[in-house]
């Protein structure tokens, strides 16, 4: 009986979780990620979502039986399924079976919000494993095991290793130093986010906390951390959806301006900044923005000026017309000239005129346009490329 159930999102209680991005291990069968991925699940406390498990749970049978019966097109299709649920989620461990990174949908989705784990091993380290309990079937036809592997590896190797945050040789390191390398790696990934900037990571960690009570903003601000993300990628979203005419320019509402590893991109580019307040329910992320120093060299409209640029800019649409936004423009503008910048630069969409009016007022002056393309979008838009003395 083929079962019709979503997966469970009920996650038992963690234990010194680092952050709430997924885990996911990838490899080839026999590379022992099921039962390292089974430890670290279990030493962080978190769920841990097998999809060969979950989708012969769903069919009720073994995969080596339901592809005799309707082929691997049909397992790859319930393992895309799974594969899009568990990356919807949060802090969840997955084992993906060896052929998932196929689909290019799968990547990206489980791209989304997570640390990727290669597990590898040697062809035959894996034929020897997977001889001693393996009912899956061939890949290849009647080659050997070790043929096959190869000629497999030969296809998904490139993609295992493009996805792949950190690779972890399961010949080199037993079970136990290999849990605790995933582990160590999941802990470093929220402080490689800034990796680019470490300078101006020092400066804010020290004085972030006295510049809003200097400025009496109504507001706290602080470092986003990968463990925002979750909060961050609808706030933006919302800021980013407008209407002109009545004629939305966004065909998706989660595709519009930012998803999960977007926001992780401009934390790799530049500092991002999320305000808070306290709420009935503790922290309340209000805002967000992301600062980025630019030089010369990178096609500053100013010559021989230097520029800052500010970005990723939303605020909680309750809150709007409050003065939050002009607070937080205004401190970004303050960080700025404190570090030595001559010009803020903002892009701003073209259909966005009163967002255009409203920096207009700020002193930003438009100094270019360039063409906006992005499968997303309904119709033609432009980025205005604005700037303001400081």
């Amino acid at each position: 009986m083929v079962s019709t159930e979503r997966l469970d999102k009920t996650a038992p209680e963690k234990r010194e979780v680092p952050s709430s991005i997924n885990i996911i291990f990838e490899g080839y069968r026999g590379t022992g990620k099921s039962t390292i991925a089974t430890l670290v699940a279990e030493r962080l406390g978190r769920q841990l979502i097998s999809t060969d498990v979950e989708v012969e749970r769903r069919e009720g049978r073994k995969i080596s039986d339901m592809v005799a019966e309707f082929g691997w097109n049909h397992f790859r299709d319930r393992e895309s399924e799974i594969c899009h649920e568990a990356s919807l989620m949060e802090g969840v461990v997955i084992d993906l079976g060896g052929g998932a990174v196929l689909r290019e949908e799968n990547r990206r989705d489980l791209k989304r919000n997570a640390v990727v784990i290669l597990l590898t091993a040697s062809n035959e380290t894996i034929a020897e494993r997977i001889s001693m309990n393996d009912d899956r079937p061939s890949l290849t036809g009647s080659k050997s095991a070790v043929e096959e592997i190869a000629d497999v590896m030969g296809i998904r190797g490139p993609i295992y290793n493009e996805m792949a945050d950190h690779t972890i040789s399961t010949d080199e390191h037993d079970i136990e130093e290999s849990v605790q390398l995933v582990i160590d790696a999941v802990t470093r990934a929220s402080k490689k986010l800034y990796r680019k900037v470490p300078e101006l990571l020092r400066i804010f960690q020290a004085d972030l906390q006295h510049v809003t009570k200097e400025r009496n903003l109504p507001f706290q601000m602080r470092l986003a951390t990968v463990d925002d993300i979750p909060a961050l990628v609808p706030l933006i979203c919302a800021a980013y959806l407008y209407e002109n005419e009545g004629e939305m320019a966004f065909k998706q509402r989660e595709r519009v301006r930012a998803d999960a590893e977007s926001v992780v991109e401009a934390m790799r580019e530049g500092l991002v900044l999320v305000a808070t307040k306290q709420g009935d329910e503790g922290e309340q992320i209000i805002g967000c923005m992301q600062y980025k120093e630019i030089s010369s060299t990178e096609g500053s409209a100013s010559g021989q000026e230097t520029s800052a640029y500010f970005g990723l800019f939303a605020v909680d649409q309750r809150l709007q017309r409050g003065g939050i936004g002009r607070d937080m423009v205004g401190l970004a503008e303050w960080i700025a000239e404190a570090r030595g910048r001559d010009l803020m630069e903002i892009q701003v969409v073209d259909k966005s005129t009163h967002l255009l009016d409203w920096y207009g007022k700020l002193g930003y002056e438009e100094f270019a346009r360039v063409d906006w393309d992005a499968p997303f979008l309904t119709k033609a838009c432009q980025f205005v490329l604005m700037q303001k003395h400081l």
